[in-house]
């Protein structure tokens, strides 16, 4: 398993290398990526990232960690006691929204795991962000069987949908300023974008029904 450094989480050396993995990972995925150019990109030298981290497979899944943990941090925000479903998803896709304006990479991280998953410990990858995603399906079926989605809608084939939504916003900006003339870099782009994404998440899980229902009633 290799070598574990005293302190890992602590050490800025160890911080500046994992900035760097993962500013390289979203640009070239898995397989475009090595411990060369990273150490290149963090400018360091190559003792230096091999101490830390001895294999691409070890800082690709620090990487991942490294950028999961406040994806779970904001789902349990999301669905706060007494929130709505709808609230809640208001919530959640609205900051993972606003946080991948921000910072694309995470976004790009996940679809190369999904477009390599060949060449990695793929297993291991999807343990990374399976917290968020089991969270999300128990919380919305639980939201379900209390009346608050329809009961034909499918969660976990709706979920996968509402994320692929707004993916290609994040992980193709150049090609969406060529083919559609602007990108989320732009804030009324952007608003726009998210108002639009919220509306399609709200009719995929039956939510625009549940309310309309209530106000017939």
């Amino acid at each position: 398993m290799g070598r574990r450094p005293k302190h890992a989480g602590r050490d800025p050396t160890r911080e500046r290398i994992l900035a760097a993995a993962v500013d390289v990972f979203a640009e070239l995925g898995y397989e475009g990526a090595s411990l060369r150019i990273i150490g290149k990109r963090a400018r360091l030298n190559p003792a230096a990232v091999n101490y830390h981290f001895d294999t691409k497979q070890r800082m690709w899944l620090a990487a991942n960690d490294h950028v999961a943990a406040p994806l779970f941090a904001r789902a349990i925000k999301a669905i706060a006691p007494g929130r709505s479903a709808r609230e809640a998803l208001h919530a959640f896709i609205g900051e993972l929204f606003d946080a991948f304006v921000e910072d694309p990479r995470p976004a790009r991280l996940m679809m190369w795991s999904a477009l390599q998953a060949g060449s990695l410990d793929f297993d291991r990858t999807l343990a990374v962000f399976k917290p968020s995603i089991d969270l999300g399906v128990a919380y919305f079926q639980a939201a379900q069987r209390a009346g608050e989605l329809p009961r034909d809608v499918d969660v976990p084939v709706v979920l996968p949908l509402v994320f692929g939504l707004f993916t290609y916003t994040f992980i193709a900006q150049p090609g969406q300023r060529r083919h559609f003339g602007a990108d989320v870099s732009d804030p009324a782009f952007a608003a726009r974008a998210r108002a639009a994404l919220l509306a399609g998440c709200e009719r995929l899980l039956g939510l625009d029904r549940v309310v309309a229902r209530k106000r017939r009633a």
